[in-house]
């Protein structure tokens, strides 16, 4: 009686071959190596409010049934579905599972690129496997301004906000139908991380003072115009109010003038 030989190495680990001629799936005596995952990342980059898709292919080549259960790193759970978050899989099987990814439109879903990770959990082993993917979240612009107060006679301040989830930085500068104004801007420019609201004061003033005439409120922009790599200008409207300084001594300086004349 003598021993079969034993397999070369690399035939152990491609496994056998089934009476139909079919490759069987190998099985893994190391319980740590029984449970594999492969992730396919999304094609195309993803826009806040959009979705993206990726897959998972798990694989057991343990012994016994596991109970799996999948986890997700390197970006918020609240963006992930799964088309089955437990699953069952049998030895020597695989399980395709899509991956649904949406971040929200929210300035915490920070424009750039994420390595994110895939976690399958065995239930058997009390081990996980992981493996990694990219996604890329595109940036959008999302700036709130505002004029407070919206009415002054000469002190203003303007209120920005970044709604979106990009750096952005812009330059200030004021815009009325008559280009009768004056804007001092003691810094005409801000910048704001995502999420990030600054306030910028600034005086308007007229060119040409009139002296007398009715009070009146003429209405004035901000304009922020976007530096580099920005794409979307943004306004806030305000109202100067103009009082000519002599209105309220006019009926009076004619009153002493008519009785000035008078007396002569």
């Amino acid at each position: 009686f003598f021993p079969a030989p034993a397999l070369p190495a690399n035939e152990q680990e491609q496994g056998t071959t089934g009476p139909d001629g079919a490759t069987l799936e190998p099985i893994e005596e190391a319980p740590s190596a029984a449970i594999r995952i492969q992730v396919t990342s999304p094609l195309t980059p993803v826009e806040p409010g959009s979705v993206a898709f990726a897959t998972a292919v798990i694989q057991n080549r343990g012994r016994v049934v596991d109970l799996v259960t999948l986890g997700v790193t390197g970006i918020p759970a609240s963006w992930v579905t799964f088309s089955q978050n437990t699953l069952a899989i049998v030895p020597g099987t695989r399980e395709n599972i899509s991956i649904v990814i949406q971040p929200p439109i929210s300035s915490e879903s920070l424009a750039g690129e994420y390595d994110f990770g895939i976690v399958v959990n065995s239930g058997e082993h009390e081990r996980e496997g992981v493996d990694f993917g990219k996604l890329v979240v595109q940036p959008f612009e999302a700036t709130v301004l505002g004029v407070v107060p919206v009415r002054s006679r000469r002190d203003f301040a303007l209120t920005a906000r970044n709604n979106g989830n990009a750096l952005v930085s812009y330059s200030l500068s004021g815009i009325d139908e008559e280009a009768d104004f004056l804007y001092d801007f003691p810094n005409p420019s801000v910048q704001l991380q995502p999420g990030q609201e600054a306030r910028v004061p600034f005086r308007v003033r007229k060119r040409h003072r009139r002296w007398f005439g009715r009070g009146i409120a003429q209405p004035f922009r901000i304009v922020a115009t976007p530096a580099a790599g920005g794409v979307t200008t943004v306004e806030a409207q305000g109202q100067l109010f103009v009082q000519p300084p002599l209105e309220r001594w006019k009926w009076p300086m004619l009153l002493a003038l008519a009785l000035i004349a008078l007396a002569l």
